[in-house]
Parts: C-alpha cells; sequence; structure tokens
C-alpha cells in the first residue's frame, strides 16, 4: 500500500487490515446485541460513513462531528469512517444531559452529530438551540428514529480518498470534567498512532489478542485501548453497559485475553457472589486506568487473575502516558504507578520550578510524547500546563532511589487543614482495607477553625455493620491523628463519571445533605 507520509494515518489502518490476504475475512469487532463484522466489512463499511458526511453532509477535512453514543459495535467503524476524510471526531459521555450536550456541541463548533437512538430525546431538547441542520443528525438504533444503516446502504463500498495528513487533528477528547466543565484536547493522526505503537510495546498487547471494552468507548478505555488492539490487526468485543456477571460470561464465552477497566469495575467484580464459577483462565493481560487501585484491590485481583499480568499506568487525556508499573513490579512497589513509559522523562518540581529531591513531594512533570497537542480554543489553560518543554496534568507526588513514581493526589484535591498539607488517596486506602467498607470518598470541608477538615464517605458492603468508632478505630496507628477524618458519613453510593471515576467534586456537593 503506498502511503503519501511517513506513517498511516488513522484511517489507513482499516484499509490496510481489511484489503490484507491474512485478517480481511478475521472478526474484527463484536458486540453482545449481535453485532459482528470482519476487517473487509470494518473497511467497506467506514467507506459507507465517509461518503455520508462528506457527499449528504458536505464536511471538509477540519470540521468537527460529535459522537453522543452508548457503547456500540458501530463505533470504530464511524472512527475510521470519519478519520478518513479528515474529519475530527468529537465523542462525549452518554451521561451528559441537555445542558451539558450543548455545552459540547457549541464549544466543538460541531457541524454534524451522531447519536444512538436511546439519547434523542436529550438531544431533542436543545436541536433548536445548536447550529447542526436536521440533515447532518445521524442516529443509530432499531426504532422509527434510526436512519443510520439506511443512509450507509445508499452509499457505496469501494475505498474513499484518504486525505487526512499525519499532523492534521484526529480527535477532540473532552477532559474528565471532574473541576467543572471539560476542557478539549487535540490530537493528531501522528500522535494517536505514535501513542498506539508505544502501547503495544508496554502491555505487549497483539495481533492476536482478543479484547474486552466494557467500559465507555467515547472514554480512553475504548479511545486508546480498543483501537490501540485494532491498530495491530486484533480484535475487540465491545458491551453496551458494565455488569461484572455479564463481563464474566463473556470472558468464559469468548476465551477473552485482555481488558481494560477502571479501579471500580475490578472492585465490582471481586464484590461479584459467584466469581469462582466463571472459566477466566484465557485472560492474559489485564489493565487499569483512571486512577490507581487501592492495594487491597489491587491484592484480590492478582489473585483472581491469577493467569494474567495486572498493568497500571499514569497518564491524562491531554498529555497521555507518563508511567506504567508491570506484573512483576505490582507487590514489590506498593502503590506506586511505575517507571517512565516508553521515549518519556519525568521530573518532580517545586513551586518555583526547582527539581526536588529524591522523595521529597512536588508536582509532576513529563517531557516526551504528548496525546493531545493543545487545548481547543483555550490558549491560556494549554500555557497553564507547560514549563518549557516539559508538561504536567496537576498531579503531586514523588520519585523513589529506583526512580519509581509515587502519586501522592491531585493538587486540586489536597486537604489542608491547620495549614498542614493531606492527601486523600493516603486515608482513603486505610479506610478500604476494612473488610467491612465497599468504597470510600475522602475530600476536604469547609471548617471555621482548621479551615478544612478530613471527611470521609463511606458505602459499607450489603449486610455489614460498622459505625464512625469502627472507622476511627481501624486508622488507629496507621494515620496520624491530624489525618483521621473529623466527619465520617455513610451513604449508598459514591458520585462517578461514566468511566467509573470517583469524583471528589461531587462529593462535597453533597455535605449540605449532612450534618457536618
Amino acid at each position: 500500500m503506498y502511503l503519501k507520509h511517513n506513517q498511516m494515518t488513522v484511517g489507513e489502518i482499516p484499509k490496510f487490515f481489511g484489503e490484507k490476504f491474512d485478517t480481511k475475512n478475521k472478526v474484527a469487532v463484536k458486540s453482545n446485541d449481535g453485532f459482528k463484522i470482519t476487517w473487509e466489512q470494518l473497511n467497506k463499511r467506514s467507506n459507507k460513513l465517509a461518503r455520508v458526511i462528506k457527499e449528504d453532509f458536505e464536511l471538509v477535512k477540519g470540521d468537527k462531528v460529535v459522537t453522543f453514543l452508548n457503547n456500540c459495535g458501530e463505533y470504530p467503524e464511524i472512527i475510521y469512517g470519519l478519520a478518513k476524510i479528515g474529519v475530527i471526531v468529537a465523542p462525549i459521555s452518554y451521561r451528559f444531559i441537555s445542558r451539558e450536550l450543548k455545552y459540547a456541541i457549541e464549544h466543538s463548533d460541531a457541524k454534524a452529530i451522531i447519536l444512538s437512538e436511546d439519547l434523542y430525546n436529550v438531544f431533542q431538547d436543545i436541536s433548536e438551540e445548536v447550529q447542526i441542520p436536521k440533515k447532518n443528525i445521524l442516529v443509530i438504533g432499531n426504532g422509527i428514529l434510526s436512519n443510520y444503516e439506511k443512509r450507509l446502504n445508499e452509499k457505496m463500498d469501494h475505498n474513499v480518498e484518504i486525505q487526512a495528513e499525519e499532523n492534521d487533528y484526529f480527535w477532540l477528547g473532552l477532559t474528565g470534567g471532574t473541576t467543572g466543565y471539560p476542557k478539549a484536547a487535540l490530537t493528531t493522526h501522528k500522535s494517536m498512532v505514535e501513542h498506539w505503537k508505544r502501547m503495544t510495546i508496554e502491555f505487549t498487547v497483539l495481533e492476536n489478542d482478543y479484547e474486552l471494552i466494557s467500559g465507555p468507548f467515547y472514554h480512553g478505555l475504548g479511545f486508546l485501548f480498543g483501537l490501540q488492539q485494532l491498530s495491530v490487526g486484533g480484535k475487540i468485543f465491545i458491551t453496551d453497559k458494565f455488569d461484572p456477571q455479564l463481563v464474566l460470561s463473556i470472558i468464559e464465552k469468548e476465551k477473552i485475553t485482555a481488558t481494560p477497566m477502571v479501579p471500580t469495575m475490578y472492585n465490582e467484580i471481586l464484590n461479584t457472589p459467584n466469581k469462582r464459577n466463571f472459566d477466566i483462565s484465557s485472560m492474559r493481560v489485564l489493565v487499569c486506568a483512571g486512577s490507581a487501585l487501592l492495594t487491597k484491590v489491587k491484592e484480590g485481583v492478582i489473585e483472581y487473575f491469577s493467569n494474567a499480568g495486572l498493568y497500571e499506568y499514569y497518564g491524562s487525556t491531554e498529555h497521555g502516558f507518563y508511567t506504567i508499573i508491570k506484573p512483576k513490579d505490582q507487590l514489590r512497589k506498593n502503590r506506586s504507578c511505575g517507571l517512565p513509559f516508553y521515549g518519556i522523562e519525568i521530573k518532580i518540581l517545586d513551586e518555583e520550578g526547582n527539581e526536588v529531591n529524591q522523595g521529597e513531594v512536588g508536582e509532576i512533570y513529563k517531557k516526551g510524547l504528548l496525546l493531545g497537542a493543545e487545548y481547543y480554543k483555550n490558549k491560556e489553560a494549554t500555557e497553564n500546563c507547560f514549563r518549557g518543554k516539559w508538561a504536567t496534568s496537576g498531579d503531586m507526588g514523588y520519585v523513589d532511589e529506583e526512580g519509581f513514581l509515587y502519586i501522592v493526589d491531585r493538587k486540586k484535591d489536597m486537604i489542608i487543614s491547620g495549614g498542614v498539607n493531606i492527601f486523600p488517596t493516603e486515608i482513603e486506602e486505610v479506610i478500604q482495607s476494612n473488610p467491612s467498607v465497599k468504597e470510600v470518598g475522602v475530600v476536604g470541608l469547609p471548617d471555621e477553625k482548621w479551615g478544612e477538615v478530613v471527611s470521609a464517605f463511606i458505602v459499607k458492603k450489603k449486610n455489614q455493620e460498622i459505625d464512625k468508632n469502627d472507622i476511627l478505630k481501624h486508622c488507629d496507628g496507621v494515620i496520624a491523628n491530624y489525618k483521621k477524618p473529623k466527619n465520617i458519613f455513610f451513604i449508598d453510593e459514591l458520585p462517578k463519571n461514566a468511566a467509573g471515576k470517583i469524583l471528589r467534586r461531587k462529593i462535597k456537593e453533597l455535605a449540605p445533605q449532612y450534618k457536618v
């Protein structure tokens, strides 16, 4: 295949594997709703989608399309179809309400939307307020509103001309939004493909692997890990939702070999009563994304998935990978997020920009390949991420004598009580180790005397009895008195984003419901 540049762009991936003799008839994508396509079909369907966007929607290279989709088998062909003609994909959370959807559409300057039929009412509420023509709406589903398959079937499936260049933008990724309205990071084709190459080296997920994506595909679980597996000619299975019973049954039936999940998902699997009834021996690679696994959960994952290696990484939507910790170091380096990722340098700086000594806490910076080149329409936020060639996501940490990085906490989550810095993750780690605790989130709440006080919001395990005194007693001798929670609340559920990450900002908003 002739490439007009130094490396493949994203849209050339399905063309390559869809025409290659040994992969064209190989299944590329399956889902639990019966969707199943080969690499050849994936390439042809992405060509059809590209023609709908170019010919009917009249979009050109550099335009943007919002995808407002539940997990579905069509997601990869949509991404590839847009990539072929240089149109930028802007995937957003299926949990967004109308106000948030309106913000995402307007902020991204999207000229079209592709959405799931059961999310249409969310879009309908703001459809007259955004600049998307009715002809530029594609709906995926089985009901009367669905027009996706009809529009695709009207188009030819032969290869479209690849219009994207390697330095063109491919993905407008909304950040997690844990600190308010999300920002949007722009990623080029070149950066994305290079990240997938480096992930192949570090996570060792290869052509013969079969990866399960049970978390949100719009999230890094899909765009990084699902598409990485496809970038090497592999095979993925996409579930429409995360359910531990469903996940375990699919691993057993499909003989899944790899999966990325966030800590909450692993915790749910460990708390599944009949988990020992499933054959999970095919699992080879486990990836933990989003945030660090607490030690108790990590130990449980390693014990349960005894045939698989556990990988954790530290990174962000904006900057990509910072570090990775591999199976051999998981229990040896407790609470570490590992060594620098392939091609990355790490250093720890104080507030004046000076490098701190080994073991001292400072702000974490990286130099090397970035995932997002810049924040879209936010020059100030882009500039605030950098000190020269070094980029930061605003996290605090330190490096040990072997070069392993330890995240202390997010700078914004740090609690300042009586002028002393306290990091929530340390306290969560201790409380989570109590056998009666399912989940915990620790935040700082306002206090007239101390400025902020440590406050723990705890979800009990089912049928477990535990009270505030039990928690405080559990903390005795493990953490200093000033770190012990002054407020302890037992709640039914912790607020999380669609990826399962606990939202400390939302936890703080719960406080007025309780006597503080």
